[in-house]
């Protein structure tokens, strides 16, 4: 996990305005992360012991 932050470090700042270069899309970097790492049926392994809050 923290080889996979120092590569999202290192995709922001090849860019001209890093994080905010609109070719930077962090959703997709963490989303093919988590594909790597978890298998397919990670979603009914922590079927109901997982919990997601949103808050404004």
């Amino acid at each position: 996990m923290c080889s996979d932050a120092l590569e999202i470090a290192i995709r922001a700042r090849s860019r001209a305005l890093g994080p905010l270069h609109p070719t930077f899309n962090i959703v997709d970097i963490i989303r093919n992360g988590l594909r790597r790492i978890l298998p397919p049926n990670a979603h009914e392994i922590c079927s109901g012991r997982l919990f997601i809050s949103l808050t404004r």
